[in-house]
């Protein structure tokens, strides 16, 4: 819930801020376990952090259909993800980022050097897609950036009134 949503229900201004600083930390800690799970280095097993473009024929597409397709192309190609909703800097517009892991390679190399996903159903842009690799000795300041960096952009969405952060439901095998 938002601060003003706790507000409009009732909640005293203390109140309403010591819930909205506790649901804050939760969730930044419930981001930090799912990243660290998907980037601490396994065998045969690929991290990526992918971010989902939307076309213009598209960008004006009720969110929620944007968001049953990326839940859908994540959920085909993933073993578990964290993604968010996303508007850009210099055109305020509305995209996804995720951060995903895999147990097999998803991407292919184009000309352009732009790596893009292998077989995706992402329909509505293009899917970019940067390898995360991660050592032992830079993993804590990896995990850190990833989970401050969807924090920022997840309460920047919120502000646009956009959206949440999107979890894969479990991890699968």
């Amino acid at each position: 819930k938002t601060f003003e949503k706790r507000l409009e229900e009732g909640q005293e201004l203390s109140n309403a801020t010591l819930n909205t600083l506790k649901a804050y930390a939760k969730s930044k800690t419930c981001i930090y376990k799912r990243i660290n799970d998907i980037i601490t280095p396994k065998p045969d097993h690929f991290a990526y952090f992918l971010t989902y473009t939307i076309s213009d024929q598209y960008i004006n597409m009720p969110p929620h259909i944007l968001v049953r397709a990326l839940k859908k192309d994540l959920n085909l190609h993933t073993t578990q993800y964290v993604a968010n909703e996303d508007y850009g800097k210099t055109t305020d517009r509305l995209h996804y980022h995720a951060i995903t892991e895999t147990d097999t390679s998803i991407v292919t190399n184009y000309t352009k050097g732009i790596n893009m996903m292998i077989n995706t159903t992402w329909t509505y842009g293009h899917v970019h897609v940067q390898q995360i690799t991660v050592t032992d000795k830079d993993q804590f300041a990896h995990k850190r950036k990833l989970t401050e960096y969807l924090l920022k952009t997840t309460n920047h969405a919120i502000k646009q009134t956009a959206g949440s952060i999107i979890y894969s439901r479990r991890k699968r095998k």
